[in-house]
């Protein structure tokens, strides 16, 4: 059964689900816009639940964000983790005219 960590970024409700599996954390990203919803999907090989929910609350409920476009640009990016000792995932943030071209990427620490 799959856990929603709900949460905003910039008065947009975003929805993260994820469920554990025998090969890792299998989960979900709802980027929810007034004209379009991105699901964006995802698999941590070797990560358990308690592991993801231990990183999300060290981070306070929500991603770390390591880049954000300056204001006035046309075209709006950023750069967001959760990350552990063993795993990154990593949230890159693309909006034009309000519309999202996000995408996940996972890198496992071996």
């Amino acid at each position: 059964m799959a856990r929603p960590l709900q949460f905003h970024w910039a008065n947009t409700p975003h929805v993260l689900s994820i469920s554990g599996t025998d090969f890792g954390v299998y989960g979900q990203l709802d980027v929810v816009k007034p004209n379009d919803t991105q699901h964006l999907l995802f698999l941590i090989e070797g990560a358990t639940v308690a592991e993801f929910e231990a990183a999300w609350e060290r981070q306070r409920g929500n991603w770390l964000e390591l880049f954000r476009s300056p204001e006035g640009e046309t075209v709006f990016r950023a750069m967001r983790v959760i990350r552990t000792a063993k795993w990154e995932l990593t949230w890159n943030v693309i909006h034009c005219d309000d519309k999202p071209y996000d995408s996940l990427s996972v890198v496992v620490l071996k």
